[in-house]
């Protein structure tokens, strides 16, 4: 049950290149801004390469975070960005492209 930010690396660019060319300082959390629990990531990727991907639940390793999601709402109002990729999507871009190879 475990949750983490996923954010594209284009976006997270994106973010920077604002900072920089609004020559703005300070600090910001870039990230999606919404947690998705682990389970839900494997029956994403298993919906996109197929059933043939077995899911394998182990114990949480010592020492991990068991919730861990960004609160961007800084970054949006003051570098007015916002992530605009979607998990889903880039996801199945990627592995259609490692099928490929």
């Amino acid at each position: 049950m475990q949750t983490r930010d996923f954010v594209h690396v284009e976006d997270v660019a994106e973010a920077f290149y604002k900072a920089m060319v609004g020559n703005v300082i300070g600090v910001y959390n870039i990230g999606s801004g919404k947690p998705v629990r682990i389970i839900d990531l494997a029956h994403m990727i298993r919906g996109i390469v197929g059933d043939k991907v077995k899911i394998k639940y182990a114990p949480p390793r010592k020492g991990d975070i068991k919730h861990s999601y960004a609160c961007i709402e800084k970054a949006k109002k003051e570098l007015k960005w916002k992530p605009r990729r979607k998990l889903k999507e880039e996801l199945k871009k990627m592995l259609m492209l490692m099928r490929k190879q």
